[in-house]
């Protein structure tokens, strides 16, 4: 329960031999500037007899990236500053005396923010993978690099569930990868972890190589409370408490924080280094195994994919298939029923929440944006398991609960069955005549709408670790074409029609659309009076509202109201002020109450500007989204 700043006075103990303050809450710099002179001093440089330091877990600075001369104290042989704020540089070579004529030091660093090359004198020591283990984890953005690989030290560890004891490097060598877990019994967090992330990939890609060895830490209370986790739970991985080197050392891997993991190779090389705070390469920049679950499980699908290629799980219990969950209800007007399905997802995606986590995302997604945002309230939003034989698309309808199948030509990549679909909508006990489905696939990009008269169909790619770009996808396909009936506002050069002129064939096909009410949006005339949203130009609240040639995929002959917008595939943009009406309107007509346009007005939200300048329409054709399909046309 130490608090606030070391004294100064501890200097004065120059017999001390061990000094411990290990888990405190000191807040102060262990290395300080003097004000007369600058020099940096430090109040432990003069306990030259010191042979363990343990000050980890505390809030200790280093000024000017200093460090404490541990190489005037020859009796050292511990130096445990781990998990505290030190800023200064690995590769000092003021460590160079520590590992002198054979001598080791550990140096515990874990957990700061240290930087730079490790030191020559500490890559080439004899134990340098044991001792790497001690200093690598620093946190984001800083970061410490070597020149060496770091195999995982042997030692031989006893198997909890089954007391068989085995080598940690004959263990890896079974394996593609094996994960060294973190794994802390006595902690909610970490329990969760286990259960539902490190489970599913271990599940899903077990048979395919990745393995998974959990480590408790060190002490009779967490051995203790592990052996009474198993006597009720089943855990498909060793469980070890107890290991040891063969000078019955218990190796000091980087563990903390819990939950945490290494990755190392067949070769017992070390991989990858997962913790909470670590650059991880998602969107966010850092992990965050707790908080951000979601967003490490999209990480994981797309390492997994990596490493292992097509996922070749295949599902066995399908109890939850066509099982329904009210995610929201509509707490005004008649209820408008928004269906949200997964497809290429298998039972262990569900039964360890990720299935869930994708439908809220994408529930989210669809209030994210101005109107759906400020009329949330009219939506009853229903979740639908879909359970499939496959994690991923193939070309066997058998392998998707939809029956959607992979379809390398066509433009959108996949074939689709609605007539599953609707089984699945069916089992949503709704008041409405009217439900709007989308159809989330796993590991897919494109997005398309197939729309017919009774239902529009919705397929959104959900491509791994690239959450916004779903976002964005789905907005355009879900609210703009499936729910608001939009056309699309962006323009295509196509090498066969060099002009972008649009035909009349085309002419006469969007006429006939906006007869049955679909694509208001667009207009084949640049008579600013005549267009269908006249009345919103020169509104004083809508300055941008005008006439700008393009959509419907044409550069010319095509018109629409603003530069910019959600349907003309401006990156993280809004949908422009007609775009917005239009879809309110639908709303309000489909929650029972009458349209009027001061009701848009009253509460319509300006979407902030991202620029003034009005962006060139034409797009490139490997984009994701694609023009919608018309299943009475397509039949």
């Amino acid at each position: 329960n130490l608090r606030g700043a070391i004294a100064h006075e501890i200097a004065n103990l120059g017999h001390l031999r061990i000094l411990d303050m290990s888990r405190n809450e000191l807040e102060c710099e262990l290395v300080y500037e003097r004000p007369e002179d600058y020099e940096l001093l430090c109040d432990l440089d003069g306990l030259t007899e010191l042979e363990e330091i343990n000050l980890s877990h505390n809030k200790l600075k280093s000024c000017a990236g200093g460090v404490p001369a541990l190489q005037n104290m020859p009796s050292l042989r511990l130096a445990d500053l781990s998990y505290n704020q030190l800023n200064c540089w690995i590769s000092d070579p003021a460590w160079a005396p520590l590992f002198e004529n054979g001598r080791t030091v550990d140096l515990i660093f874990n957990g700061n923010n240290m930087s730079g090359n490790v030191a020559g004198c500490i890559t080439n020591h004899p134990e340098w993978d044991r001792l790497a283990l001690q200093i690598v984890r620093q946190y984001y953005p800083s970061f410490v690099e070597y020149d060496k690989e770091i195999h995982v030290p042997e030692f031989t560890f006893t198997d909890l569930r089954t007391g068989a004891r085995q080598s940690i490097r004959a263990f890896c060598a079974e394996n593609e990868r094996t994960m060294l877990l973190a794994w802390d019994p006595t902690d909610e967090k970490s329990i969760r972890f286990a259960e539902r992330s490190v489970r599913r990939y271990h599940k899903l890609y077990g048979a395919q190589g990745l393995a998974v060895v959990a480590i408790t830490p060190e002490g009779d209370r967490y051995k203790q409370a592990a052996e009474q986790y198993l006597a009720t739970h089943e855990v498909e991985w060793p469980v070890v408490a107890d290991y040891a080197d063969d000078e019955g050392r218990r190796i000091r891997l980087d563990m903390e924080p819990y939950p945490s993991y290494l990755l190392f190779d067949r070769e017992g090389v070390l991989v990858e280094d997962v913790f909470t705070g670590a650059y991880g390469n998602v969107e966010s920049i850092v992990f965050d195994l707790d908080q951000r679950e979601f967003e490490y499980a999209n990480y994981m699908n797309e390492w997994c994919h990596k490493v292992f290629g097509e996922c070749t799980y295949e599902s066995t219990d399908y109890s939850m298939d066509k099982k329904t969950e009210l995610l929201q209800r509509a707490s005004r007007g008649k209820g408008i029923d928004i269906v949200l399905i997964g497809d290429v997802y298998t039972d262990v995606d569900i039964r360890t929440g990720y299935y869930r986590d994708v439908m809220e995302f994408a529930m989210e997604a669809f209030f994210s944006v101005e109107p759906t945002k400020s009329y949330r309230e009219y939506f009853n939003v229903h979740m639908v398991y879909a359970v499939s034989k496959r994690r991923q698309l193939s070309e066997d309808w058998d392998d998707s609960a939809l029956r959607t199948v992979a379809d390398k030509y066509s433009t959108h990549g996949i074939q689709e069955y609605t007539n599953y679909v609707d089984e699945y909508i069916a089992a949503v006990h709704s008041n409405s005549t009217k439900q709007f489905p989308s159809i989330i696939i796993n590991n897919h990009i494109s997005g398309c709408t197939f729309m017919e008269y009774t239902h529009n169909y919705a397929y959104i790619g959900f491509p791994y670790n690239r959450t916004a770009l779903f976002q964005n996808t789905f907005k355009h396909e879900s609210i703009g074409h499936g729910f608001g009936l939009l056309g699309d506002e962006y323009s295509r050069r196509r090498p066969q029609d060099p002009t972008g002129e649009i035909p009349a064939s085309r002419k006469k096909e969007l006429l006939s659309k906006q007869q049955r009410g679909l694509f208001l949006n667009l207009s084949l005339t640049n008579d600013s009076k005549s267009v269908s949203w006249a009345h919103l130009i020169g509104h004083p609240r809508y300055p941008e509202v005008g006439m700008y040639e393009g959509g419907y995929g044409y550069e010319h002959g095509v018109w629409r109201s603003e530069a910019d917008g959600v349907m003309n595939l401006t990156i993280e943009g809004s949908f422009n002020t007609f775009c917005r009406e239009l879809i309110v309107r639908q709303i309000l007509t489909l929650a029972g109450e009458k349209y009027m346009f001061e009701k848009f007005l009253e509460k319509d939200i300006l979407p902030e500007q991202i620029s003034s300048t009005p962006k060139h329409t034409s797009m490139d054709m490997e984009y994701v989204h694609h023009p919608p399909v018309f299943m009475d046309d397509k039949n």
